[in-house]
Formats: C-alpha cells, structure tokens, sequence
C-alpha cells in the first residue's frame, strides 16, 4: 500500500526500492494549505545538532482523486516545486512518483514501516510534501507482507527527508526503513533507518494511533520543525532541538537491532521486533532515547514503552531527518 501526497511545505526524502513489490490499489491523496511562513533562521541557541535547511514557504495545492486510482489531478503549479505536483503511478512497478527530477539526481525508492505510525514528508525547492499518515495498529499491518511497508518514489531533486512518528503506549516502538537512489538501470548504495546521517527532535506532543484523525497536522509539523530548527524545545518534555546518535543531555537517536532477528512474537530489550516484511535485512529500528545516561541499550530498551512513566514519558511524537545528499547516486 502506499499513501498519497498532500502539498504544504516541503522536505527530503530517503528511501529503497523493492522491484518485486506491487502498491496495493489504495493509493490515498489529500490537499492542504499550509500557512504563510517566511524563511527559518537558525538561532544556534540549545544543545541540539546543527539545523538543515528547512526553510518554510507559501504553496497551494488543489484536489486529488480519492483511494484506489492510482492517479492523482493536477494540482497546479507552486513556486519551488518545478512547476508539477502530479504523482503518477510507475506501471512497470507500480510505484508513485512525484514530479520530475529535473536535474542529474536519481529517483530515490523508500519502503517505510513503523510501530505504530508515521507520515513522510519531502523537502523540495524548499516547500514540504505531505505524504498521507499511515496509522498501524496490527501486526500485521506493521510487519506483514500483504498490509505490512508502504512504498514510495521521490523525486531526485528532493532535499530532506522527514518522518513525523509516533505510537501507542503499548509494548514496542519504532520506526524500519530503507532508501535508495535508481536510475531505471542502476542503483546507489542504500541508506538505512538508524545510519549515521539521521537525526531526530522530539516534540513532546502525545498523538495516539486512531485517535487523532490522523495524528498530526501539516501545520503542527511545521511549527515544530520550526522549534527543532531553532533549538527551542521545553527542556523537561522535549529534545530542544536535532539530535544524533551520540546525542545530548535531552536525548539521542535511539538505534537498535537490524531487521534480520525474529522476536517469536515476544518484544524483549535488545529484541524487540518481529520480522517486517519487505524492508532490507540491513536496516536498523531507530527511535528515540528519552533518557541517554540512563538508559543503554540493549540492556534497556528505548523501544519498549516505559510502564507506569507518566504522561508521555517518551517525549512523543519525533520528527526523523535525512539530508538527501547522503543518498548515493547510482
């Protein structure tokens, strides 16, 4: 399955490609406007990790067709997005495609799952892309390969990836994912979730999986940004700013087991997750470490959600960073 687009503004994105993979038919798209907002300058203040660029923008978007089209209208033409905000569907592989690439850049394929939800937005011309949420609350729309990852193609000129996610306060957390550059003939080196390269804010606002139409909004997705760029968060139920792995005082990128080592259906520190299917073996869970200096995994788990932790504990929901120039070309 693989959800549609929503135009606001934009951001990267990452992503593999797996050709055998065929979209299930209920392609989903939605528009929006996104407020105005002018260009972000990064306060420096905070410990977080140095800002990308998002930049904020005004874009419009028109309707799209509803699910199991496969096609989407045109939505007309927003500045710094070369003049498309088409997606078409990929015949030969049944994968959507947003635009042109217009430039020297190779499409990047993602497969994306997470426990429990997630929305990639894309960063392009400096507007964002809102792909549609996808809201998981089975395992088997989480790991299984008939309802399990979802598939998308970004353009080549895409220049950040972001992933709102966030989950239920039961049991595993986490977010599984793979991206790769391909020109039709070639492919780039893949860059998996939990590579040095990502990076993670943590909002400190609570959505909860089919609760919250949808979880977050275009709009509160932009504000936080906005936030994580500036290193302005709360102290006490935030990560101020971007951070990586090795992270800060208020947190870090939580990277954990790669995609190659069954759980037998039994989420345990250091082995938290069954098999997804369709994602890379390679590919690593990622999250976020609320707790740095306390909490080591394996031997702890930032993928469990903690009992009796209080009111979102785990600072929720994350917003994930991918630079896409760390996606090789072919």
């Amino acid at each position: 399955m693989a959800p549609g687009v929503v135009l606001g503004v934009a951001l990267s994105g990452c992503g593999t490609w797996n050709p055998e993979f065929e979209a299930s038919g209920d392609e989903l798209a939605e528009s929006a406007d996104t407020a105005d907002s002018g260009p972000i300058e990064d306060s420096g203040e905070g410990e977080s990790a140095e800002s990308g660029p998002h930049t904020g923008s005004d874009s419009e978007a028109g309707s799209m067709d509803g699910p199991g089209t496969g096609e989407s209208e045109d939505v007309g033409e927003s500045e710094g997005t070369n003049g498309s905000g088409e997606s078409d569907l990929d015949e030969e592989t049944d994968w959507i495609d947003e635009g042109d690439t217009g430039g020297e850049l190779a499409d990047i394929k993602v497969a994306i799952t997470a426990d429990n939800a997630y929305r990639l937005i894309e960063q392009v011309g400096g507007f964002l892309v809102f792909k549609e949420p996808v809201e998981n609350q089975s395992a088997g729309e989480i790991f299984g390969c008939e309802d399990g990852a979802e598939f998308y193609s970004l353009p080549g000129d895409v220049e950040v990836i972001y992933i709102a996610a966030w989950s239920d306060t039961l049991t595993s957390q986490g977010l599984l994912g793979s991206f790769q550059r391909h020109d039709g003939m070639d492919e780039g080196a893949p860059v998996y979730t939990g590579d040095q390269d990502w990076e993670v804010c943590a909002t400190g606002l609570a959505f909860n999986p089919g609760e919250q139409d949808g979880g977050p909004s275009p709009s509160t997705i932009e504000e936080q940004l906005d936030i994580c760029d500036d290193g302005a968060g709360d102290e006490l139920t935030t990560s101020v700013g971007w951070v990586d792995a090795d992270g800060t005082a208020f947190g870090a990128l939580a990277v954990g087991e790669t995609n190659d080592t069954d759980n037998g259906g039994m989420s345990v520190s250091g082995n938290e997750f069954k098999l997804a299917c369709e994602v890379a073996a390679e590919a690593r869970w990622m999250w976020f470490n609320w707790e740095p200096n306390e909490i080591f995994w394996p031997q702890e788990s930032p993928f469990l959600y903690p009992l009796g932790g209080g009111d979102n504990p785990t600072h929720q929901f994350l917003i994930f960073r991918l630079v896409a120039d760390a996606i090789a070309n072919p």
